[in-house]
C-alpha cells in the first residue's frame, strides 16, 4: 500500500509522487507508475503483473521481474508500506 505521507498527482502523464512536507519528489516512468497506481492494497504482485501484460507487449515472467523490483525500490524510498 502507498505511504500515508506522501500525495501523488498525474501531471500531464507523469505520476509525481511528493513528501507531505514538499523536501521530497519522484517523477517515477511509465511502468512505475503504472505499478504505483495499482498499491493500493487491491492487487497482489502476481495480478499486477498480469495487468502489465495485458497493457504492455510483454511476458508475464518480465512484468513479474518488473513489478518486483519497482516494489523493492518504492519500498527503500518509503513510498510504500507493508500492507498488513
Amino acid at each position: 500500500m502507498r505511504a500515508k505521507n506522501f500525495i501523488w498527482r498525474d501531471i500531464e502523464g507523469q505520476i509525481v509522487v511528493i513528501k507531505d512536507d514538499g523536501m521530497v519528489i519522484y517523477v517515477l516512468n511509465k511502468t512505475a507508475a503504472r505499478i504505483w497506481e495499482m498499491c493500493d492494497g487491491n492487487l497482489g504482485r502476481d495480478e499486477m503483473a498480469a495487468k502489465l501484460c495485458e497493457r504492455y507487449d510483454v511476458s508475464f515472467d518480465r512484468a513479474s521481474v518488473d513489478v518486483g523490483g519497482t516494489l523493492t525500490s518504492l519500498m527503500e524510498k518509503g513510498l510504500l508500506m507493508q500492507a498488513a
